[in-house]
């Protein structure tokens, strides 16, 4: 510290002699000669007082520094955003963190009972912060708020071709044709939703996983995207799903917007069985099993005296999520 200081004092006396010297023009030798003279002493002193230091700390040493100086300060951020009684941590997997304020805050008069009585039935602000320094992060478009640190986002697009075939895939799966990924390191905070924000790991699905058109949110960069076809064509005409689906293929974990809690869910697991859901009620399954539109019963007079009518049957080994009441219009 004492070192520090005599530094500054050199410095200073610096300027106040060079002041001197536009003032006195006739004395410039002396001065300069006794400015020199001072600031070699007093930097004598500093270098001799950093030199054991300099010695002491090897180059990756310091690089270790100023990188344990970067996360805490990210850390910083990171409490300052969390750290309060009005948010709570929901789930954490692989770079995501999903989070749901309490309460409300920024209410008016006439908004105010409103808000309140949201907050009593669960229908609360969730948001998901994305740690980049563990991995580049994909979403959908439009999904970003905030960012921080060293953070850059590109296309992904390789050429026209790869362009056009992400507009065709996002055309028939209901999702954004272009999708940004998210690399550097530093933290991605997306846009607050009050649909519940579900993480799920593609390693729980056997590496490949389905998903309900207009679920999907945000990934882990080493994850592919494919678009998946039905096995016929009644399924998608029949079963109300849609021609084509989003699959993710590889490992990474995943984020989804779904209509209800993870409390609420219905895993089912089938080994080489048969599930029939009737509606639209399963929200991810595994690639491996095969979808299709049947009749609930043996014939076309009984499934309508069944009233049940056409199902959609999930055939062979793998795992449904599938929600507990319809999709909210």
């Amino acid at each position: 510290m004492r070192s520090f200081k005599s530094l500054f004092k050199a410095v200073k006396s610096i300027f106040q002699i060079r002041a001197a010297r536009r003032s006195n023009p006739g004395k410039t030798p002396v001065l300069a000669l006794f400015s020199v003279f001072i600031f070699s002493r007093k930097f004598t002193r500093f270098h001799a007082a950093l030199k054991p230091i300099f010695r002491s700390l090897k180059p990756f040493q310091a690089f270790s520094s100023l990188f344990n100086l970067r996360a805490r300060v990210f850390s910083f951020y990171m409490n300052t955003h969390t750290d309060n009684d009005d948010v709570k941590t929901l789930d954490q997997k692989g770079p995501f963190t999903v989070i749901e304020y309490q309460r409300d805050l920024s209410v008016t008069p006439g908004s105010a009972v409103t808000a309140f009585y949201c907050a009593q039935m669960n229908v609360k602000k969730r948001q998901v912060i994305c740690d980049l320094n563990h991995a580049n992060i994909t979403i959908q478009a439009g999904a970003m708020q905030w960012m921080l640190g060293n953070v850059s986002a590109t296309t992904g697009i390789k050429g026209v071709g790869d362009l056009f075939g992400k507009a065709v895939r996002g055309k028939v799966t209901g999702e954004s044709a272009i999708k940004p990924e998210y690399t550097g390191s530093g933290m991605l905070v997306l846009e607050p939703t009050y649909k519940h924000l579900l993480l799920m790991d593609a390693a729980d699905w056997g590496g490949s996983v389905v998903l309900d058109d207009g679920l999907f949110l945000a990934c882990d960069s080493s994850l592919k995207h494919k678009a998946v076809m039905r096995s016929n064509f009644s399924s998608a005409v029949a079963g109300g799903e849609g021609l084509f689906n989003l699959s993710l293929n590889g490992s990474g974990v995943f984020c989804n917007e779904a209509e209800c809690p993870k409390e609420e869910l219905v895993e089912i697991i089938l080994e080489n069985d048969v599930l029939k859901i009737d509606g639209n009620y399963a929200i991810a399954w595994s690639a491996g099993l095969e979808f299709t539109v049947e009749r609930s019963g043996k014939s076309l007079i009984g499934s309508a005296a069944s009233g049940e009518g056409l199902v959609n049957v999930y055939r062979g080994t793998g795992k449904v999520l599938m929600m507990p009441t319809a999709k909210m219009p």
